[in-house]
């Protein structure tokens, strides 16, 4: 299963390695979750405390949800149905809300693409289509921060140094970068101005602009 990335990237590169890589960062974040629940099963709570929780949240309308799930709230809380929820911690009172709002319909935060549709993601695929070609298909990211380091540089460069036919040729964003002054007649160059370059990504892309040569 791993021939087709193998043989896109590197046979020097151990695909195996980067998921242990991979599996051994969700446990160190899964042992942080289990710390901070046990911290919440020995933080206990009086009864007045809770009531207040459960009166800001729904009536004073601290947390946008219905109102008239802070009945549910206090029942689940008050009136557990596992013993492991009895204590008055504020992991019983986390429980008991999202318990709670398990009784809500869930809000869809995707929409289904309709089969045999293109033109329906066709932002989205126009997208991760140039990405690729772009980008991630030339590089190899070794960790989640590396992915988002060749990222932003990317993005820089596609919005302030990449030429856009659809532009002029020209950028999105000029940023910070001066604009050249002289207009330029076919291939000469005016006598005041030189050409500067950059690399990006390492010199997978290059930004070239002019600049006036001081006097």
């Amino acid at each position: 299963m791993f021939t087709p990335v193998l043989a896109k990237h590197s046979k020097s590169f151990s695909l195996i390695d980067c998921i242990s890589v991979g599996v051994d960062r969700m446990q160190r974040n899964s042992e942080a979750m289990r710390e901070k629940v046990e911290v919440w099963q020995r933080s206990e709570l009086t009864d007045v405390t809770a009531k207040v929780v459960i009166y800001e949240a729904f009536v004073e309308g601290k947390l946008e949800a219905p109102k008239h799930l802070a009945r549910t709230v206090h029942d689940l809380y008050f009136e557990p149905k596992y013993e492991e929820f009895r204590p008055r911690t504020i992991w019983s009172l986390s429980n008991a809300f999202t318990s709670a709002f398990k009784e809500l319909d869930p809000i869809p935060s995707f929409l289904r693409t309709p089969v045999q549709a293109p033109k329906a993601n066709a932002y989205c695929e126009r997208l991760m289509g140039t990405i690729g070609r772009e980008c991630l298909d030339y590089v190899i990211a070794l960790s989640e921060k590396h992915l988002r380091t060749i990222m932003r540089e990317w993005v820089t460069h596609y919005n302030q140094g990449r030429p856009h036919a659809s532009l002029g040729p020209g950028v999105p964003d000029s940023g910070n970068r001066p604009q050249p002054r002289p207009r330029i007649d076919g291939h000469e160059l005016p006598a005041d101005c030189r050409i500067r370059a950059r690399d990006v990504l390492g010199g997978l892309h290059h930004e070239y602009w002019l600049e006036e040569i001081a006097a």
